[in-house]
């Protein structure tokens, strides 16, 4: 039985050539930096140009921001083993790795 769905074959989610994702990371780091306004709007306009790279500005450009930590409640403060709230060592993992 094939587990294979209509969206397998998309072309917008196939994983790009190492040779294309170069390419436009190559041509993208040499054109000229402009000021804008609106980073989203700017992306999707070059969206024919750097197909990858408009994919990887769009997620990253479109998480919410944070303006303030969760509160962490401490039963007792003298200690230093504080758990944080879920999803804390992914996010401090995947920073780490940078």
């Amino acid at each position: 039985m094939d587990k294979r769905n209509q969206f397998d074959d998309l072309p917008a989610l196939k994983a790009p050539r190492p040779d294309d994702l170069s390419d436009e990371l190559d041509c993208y780091l040499k054109s000229d930096v402009k000021k804008v306004k609106d980073v989203v709007e700017w992306w999707h306009g070059r969206k024919k140009s750097y197909p990858v790279l408009h994919r990887m500005a769009l997620d990253y450009l479109t998480i919410p921001e944070v303006s303030k930590l969760p509160e962490i409640e401490v039963e007792n403060k003298d200690t230093e083993d504080i758990e944080m709230p879920v999803g804390f060592d992914d996010i401090l993992g995947t920073l780490s790795d940078m």
